[in-house]
């Protein structure tokens, strides 16, 4: 067995002379006879353009004749124009008809045999420039059936094998091992049976990533369709390579919607498709709050000239089950315009013009589902939020540390890490598993596709601290400006909890109180007191000694504003709850419904509706500062007349609520 598979890599290697001296394509015997010289004068054209198309190292290691075969696959119906429209839904299957089909590579007699669909006749005799045209994807039929056979072709490509004499020594050094004793290395190594769509950094970029500590995959089905070029491309890694092939060879804005799969093959093949071309990359995002309260839409410029630094963002560990490891996010710390022009130390205090991408189940279930969350049922996004929003729903009201660890990125992957942070942004939704494809699983998934180190692709993390260990033990990471935690604070590397000013807070009316009030734990006063014995106490302790009212006044209003905080958290669960649960409220059911559309317009695909992967200005609707103004103000006002309605029919601590407001008000008047 060791002596065949080394045989069998080095016939894949061998001279390309040694299958055919030039690549070409040859219509099958059979199809030849059916078609008069008009039709074959047409398809030998077509074939010139596909070759034309085709990477000279391709066509180089191929070095066949490849038999073209029409064929009606048992459909004999005229074939349909794609269809433009596409769905949210994360579980979407792609359309079954066949187009084309390349013969297995394990049937050796036909691995040089195409089919192609009959239909697809009339549009290669109509040309390029008479072709039916359509709104999306490769935009004409005559296209289509191009890209049909660049497709088919990228396959047998694929399924060839063809590596590097250095890889071969690889698989012959490794087949020497006994298997007790093989590395995972050698595992992967063994395991790579194609020549490009099993390379793990590609496979990372299409979606096919290792989650959970046995280092599966799970495949294509966790990318939504929302923004792909073709959903046919999440079927598997073989046709998700054929498909981005197809796109790679024919679109000039490849390179601009998916630039980190378009560096990959350029970079595989020595080949740049579009050296010329007129797009450029699209940094401006639509960034928001992830409050379903505080939907508000921004286009941030998320310029790499202004990034100073990528961190690992850490939060401490929370109560719910899905935060007792922590949350891995990205901080993304941009300079302000002060200091873009000679970005330095001082950006890591430029909080405002920081951001953070988060990956995170995007839960609105009123009590998380420990079960929904380990079968993911929960859907994942990435989101892209103000670090500021972030500290403020950690810090304040989660109550948790948030620990940023500098990545060591040279600018080059730096930028590429925000390049790949916007596709996903663009492109990504998935399921969220607590326990596998969770924060941490995506995070360093984000990682695996810019930094292409065998020591990383090869690493299974499920957990956040799991993951901050790794990063600095393997010196991804720099943790030398967290070993003191008080300059670390005040460089901006350590972001704390305000349990602590809470805490000092209530010590001190702990202190006024002894001996005239007894007070409750700090716990049992933040969540289970009552607005009007707060109230009483503050009362009574300021007459007790007027000299240090307002001091005292202050530290009622810091924790009054957390349990408002934490009142207002509960209602906006409760809004959610009432929004995708399943209401028994019939008469909101239309105002709902609109909530969910207006949300999903405020989303990036949303506010980019055509095109794919990352927009183009053209993707844009010609209002666009408009559109977002209108959605964003009808959201407010729909959101503010559903809480209005909850609070009157559905409100039964809206008088508790309203007290906590009230306190709120008083207390900061009373402050000196």
């Amino acid at each position: 067995m060791k002596l065949y598979l080394s045989l069998l890599f080095l016939l894949l290697m061998l001279p390309s002379g040694a299958f055919a001296e030039n690549f070409a394509y040859h219509l099958a015997p059979n199809t030849s006879a059916s078609l008069n010289g008009e039709q074959k004068a047409a398809v030998l054209a077509w074939f010139s353009d596909a070759i034309d198309h085709l990477p000279s190292a391709m066509k180089a290691k191929l070095a066949r004749t490849i038999d073209i075969e029409f064929s009606s696959f048992g459909d004999t119906t005229a074939l349909p124009i794609p269809s433009c429209k596409v769905s949210s839904d994360v579980k979407a299957k792609p359309d079954k008809r066949i187009l084309g089909q390349t013969t297995k590579p394990w049937d050796i007699t036909k691995a040089n045999h195409i089919l192609i669909h009959s239909g697809f006749l009339p549009e290669i005799m109509k040309g390029s420039a008479n072709s039916t045209a359509y709104d999306c994807g490769h935009r004409s039929m005559y296209a289509l059936a191009l890209a049909t056979l660049l497709h088919e072709t990228s396959h047998i490509y694929d399924f060839a094998n063809f590596q590097s004499p250095a890889f071969v020594s690889e698989v012959d050094a490794c087949t020497q091992q006994d298997l007790s004793e093989r590395t995972d290395h050698c595992n992967a190594i063994l395991s790579v049976d194609r020549t490009v769509s099993k390379d793990p950094m590609l496979m990372n970029l299409m979606g096919a990533v290792e989650v959970g500590a046995l280092g599966a995959h799970r495949l294509q089905g966790q990318i939504s369709s929302v923004r792909s070029p073709e959903n046919y491309e999440f079927t598997n890694t073989d046709e998700g390579f054929a498909v981005n092939m197809e796109f790679f060879l024919l679109d000039p804005e490849y390179a601009c919607r998916r630039p980190s799969i378009h560096h990959v093959l350029a970079k595989h093949f020595g080949f740049d498709p579009f050296p010329n071309r007129s797009c450029g990359l699209n940094y401006v995002f639509p960034t928001s709050s992830e409050r379903l309260s505080d939907k508000v839409v921004n286009l941030s410029d998320l310029n790499p000239k202004r990034l100073y630094q990528a961190d690992y963002l850490f939060a401490s560990e929370g109560q719910a089950i899905m935060s007792k490891w922590g949350h891995a996010m990205i901080r993304l710390a941009f300079c302000s315009p002060e200091h873009a022009a000679n970005p330095g130390p001082e950006c890591m205090k430029d909080l405002p013009y920081h951001f953070v991408a988060s990956f995170r189940a995007n839960v609105t279930d009123t009590h998380i589902d420990n079960i929904k969350g380990i079968e993911g049922a929960y859907p994942s996004q990435l989101f892209i939020l103000p670090l500021i929003e972030v500290m403020d729903e950690y810090n304040s009201r989660g109550l948790r540390d948030l620990v940023s660890l500098p990545l060591k990125l040279n600018e080059e992957q730096r930028n590429s890490f925000l390049t790949r942070t916007l596709e996903m942004g663009w492109e990504y939704r998935g399921r969220y598993f607590f326990f596998d494809n969770n924060c941490a699983t995506e995070a360093v998934n984000l990682m695996k596709g810019i930094v292409d180190e065998e020591a990383l692709q090869s690493i299974h993390i499920v957990t956040p601290l799991g993951l901050y260990n790794h990063l600095v033990a393997a010196g991804y990471a720099d943790a030398t400006p967290l070993a003191d935690r008080s300059q670390a604070i005040a460089d901006g590397y350590i972001f704390p909890s305000n349990m602590v000013r809470l805490q000092s807070a209530y010590s001190k009316i702990q202190a006024t109180a002894a001996g005239v009030a007894s007070v409750p734990s700090l716990d049992d006063y933040l969540h289970k007191s009552k607005a009007s014995e707060r109230l009483a106490l503050e009362k009574m302790l300021a007459t007790k000694d007027s000299s240090k009212a307002g001091s005292l006044a202050s530290e009622f209003f810091l924790l009054e504003d957390y349990i408002n905080k934490s009142t207002e958290d509960g209602f906006s669960i409760r809004m959610a709850n009432l929004i995708y649960g399943n209401t028994k409220y019939a008469e909101i059911a239309d105002t709902l419904n609109g909530i969910k559309n207006m949300q999903q317009s405020l989303m990036p695909a949303g506010l980019a509706s055509t095109g794919y992967g990352i927009a183009q200005l053209a993707d844009y609707p010609a209002d666009l500062p408009a559109k977002i103004l209108r959605d964003t103000n009808q959201m407010i006002t729909v959101m503010a007349q559903l809480k209005k309605w909850i609070m009157d029919n559905d409100g039964a601590d809206l008088a508790e609520m309203q007290a906590v407001q009230s306190n709120r008000k008083f207390f900061a008047s009373q402050v000196q």
